[in-house]
């Protein structure tokens, strides 16, 4: 039986995944973007299925450039 100091625990680690692996998308997503890719190709990027327009890609950049900057 799960107790629940192990479910926060597990939660916490899958948070803190979540955190890292958004990080490492953000600084891709930016690099990717000041190296040339196009907004069209950046919304493919980021939904690969029904990608976004293209103007919600770029908030999805500049949302990211603006959270490394925070950091």
């Amino acid at each position: 039986m799960t107790t629940p100091e192990k479910l926060a625990q597990e939660a916490a680690q899958i948070l803190a995944h979540i955190r890292e692996d958004t990080a490492r998308a953000d600084s891709l997503l930016v690099r990717l973007r000041d190296g040339g890719m196009s907004w069209g190709d950046l919304a493919a990027l980021i939904d690969p299925d029904d990608p976004p327009a293209r103007s919600s890609a770029q908030r999805r950049v500049e949302s990211a450039r603006r959270r490394l900057n925070a950091a």
